[in-house]
């Protein structure tokens, strides 16, 4: 089974140690790291070919990324985050590639695996239940392929496993809609509600296609996610602490926008931040500059 992660600029540093978890209590052949090729540099060749991990522009999998950004200008009524939505299509669309076998396990960059994991049990998707319910979601799914929503929990965790042949039926549905648009991706843009920022989930969509068509093909097995690990820990967090957290959680997430409440971490958070915010401002303002 291999892994695929999107790696955002503000990432680059918390995968690294994410991989170290990953590689220990999950196993893993491949590990696709999807990036923005100005990215890359973070990742050097010994890194990758140590850690078997296969850099992929994300422009190759999902290319005309400012057409698609256009056509959220001219369907979305508030403001949205695009990279948000844009990550999802990057997860879908791993799929259709050339690298795709028969599974594939997303991951949550700022996830951490704190003990041995599986996600395919007696050739079953293990799918994570959680609780999370936004109504937008199930009205992007029903426009797109008629679905409503058909269970007590959610799909929606740090991860999700992929059956690539399901997930290429999905799109090849999603295709098919009557929704303006001429990919699946510009389809499922238009199926939003214009005035919701956050009208679509890729693991939402993905499991309640499987659960209306494959419900044989999945079991549910709870984990204990610590949620919001970025309010306590820094994206420093040590490894002995990591280890202690491990006897009450199976996976901890530290996401960038989370403050921690102590002086010193919240402090080694905002550095990382500044470190970031300082690359993106220099690219904005001198795109031709490579850095």
């Amino acid at each position: 089974m291999d892994i695929v992660i999107c790696v955002a600029l503000k990432d680059c540093f918390i995968v690294k140690k994410n991989i170290y978890y990953i590689r220990k209590n999950i196993y893993v052949q491949n590990i696709y790291i999807i990036i923005d090729s100005r990215n890359s540099y973070f990742f050097s060749k010994n890194y990758c070919k140590k850690n078997n991990i296969i850099l992929i522009d994300e422009a190759q999998l999902i290319p005309n990324r400012q057409n698609l950004e256009e056509i959220c200008k001219q369907h979305f009524t508030c403001q949205i985050r695009f990279g948000w939505y844009y990550q999802q299509f990057l997860k879908m669309g791993f799929a259709l590639s050339k690298y795709a076998k028969e599974y594939y396990l997303i991951w949550d960059s700022d996830t951490i695996p704190l003990t041995p994991l599986t996600f395919i049990e007696q050739n079953k998707m293990v799918f994570t239940p959680k609780s999370e319910y936004h109504k937008p979601y199930f009205e992007t799914i029903k426009k797109l392929i008629g679905y409503d929503k058909e269970t007590n929990y959610s799909f929606i965790a740090e991860h999700m496993i992929i059956n690539v042949s399901i997930m290429r039926e999905l799109i090849q549905q999603i295709e098919q809609s009557p929704i303006k648009g001429n990919s699946w991706i510009s389809k499922i843009i238009n199926a939003t509600p214009p005035h919701e920022p956050n009208g679509f989930s890729e693991f939402e969509t993905y499991g309640t296609f499987c659960h209306h068509n494959y419900i044989n093909h999945f079991v549910l097995k709870k984990l204990r996610t610590f949620r919001n690990g970025g309010e306590i820990y820094s994206r420093g967090i040590s490894h002995y602490k990591l280890r202690k957290l491990a006897i009450k959680y199976d996976t901890i997430s530290i996401e960038s926008w989370n403050t921690p409440k102590k002086s010193i971490r919240r402090m080694r958070n905002n550095i990382e931040i500044y470190f970031f915010n300082t690359i993106s401002t220099i690219r904005t303002l001198y795109p031709f500059i490579r850095i």
